[in-house]
């Protein structure tokens, strides 16, 4: 085997990896895509040191957030995509009204396509190269020891 012979090998482990690349990144843009916007009225949370934690993440936006009589200024709290939202007021409890990105069937499905291959990827990726590599340098080495042409 030659060196010119190893071109195509080298060629479609490349575009393999280029496919998979953009599979895996479209999953996960398709996935995100599909998400119903939805929105949540008077959720109720405990506040526990200064936080509470929303029942949902993917939060997009706090439209209110109060207790029974007073509606706290959006300078008085701070959230996170996460739904954690922190505050200096001492109010054991509030309600919450708050838009979020729901899961659908296909961003679920999407996800967890893109978290498998992912999975390969971390797992066996680099196994793969270091045999390839490993194989290429073999076979290098063998044909420049063999008698072959002399």
């Amino acid at each position: 085997m030659e060196i010119k012979e190893l071109y195509p090998a080298i060629y479609m482990l490349v575009i393999v990896g280029l496919l998979v690349g953009v599979a895996v990144l479209t999953f996960d843009k398709f996935g995100v895509a599909v998400k119903d916007e939805t929105i949540i009225t008077d959720e109720l949370q405990t506040i526990t040191g200064g936080a509470a934690t929303l029942t949902n993440d993917d939060v997009i936006d706090i439209t209110e957030l109060r207790n029974q009589t007073v509606t706290m200024h959006t300078s008085e709290y701070n959230w996170t995509t996460a739904g954690v939202i922190t505050t200096n007021h001492t109010w054991p409890e509030l309600n919450a009204t708050y838009t979020y990105d729901k899961d659908t069937k296909a961003t679920t499905f999407m996800t967890a396509g893109s978290t498998a291959v992912g999975d390969i990827g971390v797992t066996w990726m680099s196994l793969i190269v270091t045999v390839l590599v490993l194989g290429v340098i073999l076979v290098l080495t063998l044909r420049a020891f063999s008698n072959k042409g002399r």
